[in-house]
């Protein structure tokens, strides 16, 4: 990913929050400025909140994520990164806990929530379809908690 465009990596950024349901308030000048504090809570959200599935999923492969102090937690997320995405994080530890790199830091956090939100879709249930045939003879589909009319030519 090459740098230069903060402001579209702001935007990207914040596109793949909503994409999770991210509802706390950002730091958005930290975020800019390439705080680590900014970060932190956004991908602990990501990795043990986001996803009930996933984190099981993370807990089953004894990633430790919960109780650990910033710089073991980010230290997982790199290991997670590495084992489970196959995936190398644009800056280093060190990089990342120091104040700038915002771009990258951003880029790797949209990363994380891009390989996380895709993980999490396999790893849900799928949903079951089941064909009902109403008395008018109308047939549907029922996926989960909606149900398709099929038209019938």
């Amino acid at each position: 990913m090459t740098t230069g465009d903060l402001k579209n990596n702001l935007r990207k950024f914040d596109a793949e929050l909503k994409l999770i349901n991210y509802a706390s308030e950002l730091d958005i000048e930290g975020l800019s400025i390439g705080r680590p504090s900014a970060f932190l809570p956004i991908l602990h959200f990501v990795l043990t909140e986001f996803s009930i599935e996933l984190a099981q999923y993370f807990y089953s492969k004894d990633y430790e994520l919960l109780g650990k102090s910033d710089k073991n937690f980010v230290s997982v997320i790199y290991r997670i990164l590495r084992d489970e995405f196959n995936t190398k994080p644009p800056l280093t530890r060190e990089q990342f806990f120091t104040l700038g790199f915002a771009e990258r830091k951003l880029q790797f956090a949209t990363t994380v929530i891009q390989l996380c939100r895709r993980r999490s879709d396999m790893l849900k249930p799928k949903k079951k379809k089941t064909m009902i045939r109403s008395n008018a003879g109308i047939q549907y589909m029922y996926f989960g908690a909606r149900m398709t009319r099929l038209i019938e030519e």
